[in-house]
């Protein structure tokens, strides 16, 4: 929550800006997970959800090409860095597009 607000850049890594995965990897980091850099290599760990199960803190991958991450806050929202011009923070779940996976850790 510390990051709202702050712009999204593709390819950011913090502290400053972020890009989705970016922010997710930190987000884990900082809770003792280690994550991979991109959404697509995020999308092939942890444990496969199925969306019946979808608890906060869960991350969902959106899209074919798995190119989009955000991290389930509850109440369908979404935690994400989202787009050019757009702050840090919270998008419904069911705007984000087609759910390629959900995955958990720990």
């Amino acid at each position: 929550m510390t990051q709202i607000g702050k712009p999204y850049r593709w390819g950011g890594t913090g502290p400053h800006s972020w890009d989705c995965s970016g922010l997710v990897q930190w987000a884990f980091h900082t809770a003792g997970v280690k994550l991979p850099r991109t959404s697509q290599q995020q999308a092939r760990v942890g444990n496969a959800i199925p969306f019946s199960a979808l608890a906060p803190g869960d991350i969902i991958i959106f899209g074919r090409d798995a190119g989009h991450v955000g991290i389930y806050a509850g109440g369908g929202r979404l935690f994400n860095a989202y787009t050019t011009g757009k702050p840090i923070g919270f998008t419904k779940v069911k705007d984000m597009g087609t759910i390629k996976t959900i995955r958990r850790f720990g």
